[in-house]
């Protein structure tokens, strides 16, 4: 994270149909959503500018979850918990009305 940036909440990604893991994250700061995996070797992370990301949605079904990044050359989806997930999008729509 940046020095003047603030930490906001984290989700895991859940991978996996049967056998579910959390290798990744989604973390939301006051001015970004980092998207933050293990790799064979440290860490892998993309992350977005709230000012590039157009639409932050998300979506449950029976048994699934998802959060949906959308906007300027993103289209991404995540499969989340559906009680973490919620709550992710609506602190993400929070900051990005500020």
């Amino acid at each position: 994270m940046f020095d003047d940036e603030e930490f906001q909440y984290a989700v895991d990604v859940k991978e996996g149909r049967v056998r579910t893991t959390t290798n990744q994250k989604l973390v939301l700061t006051d001015s970004r959503i980092i998207a933050v995996k293990k790799a064979l070797v440290g860490l892998d992370s993309e992350d977005y500018s709230l000012g590039e990301v157009a639409s932050v949605k998300f979506e449950s079904g029976l048994r699934t979850a998802k959060i949906t990044l959308q906007g300027s050359g993103i289209d991404d989806e995540y499969p989340v918990s559906k009680s973490m997930g919620r709550k992710f999008v609506n602190l993400a729509r929070e900051q990005m009305q500020k």
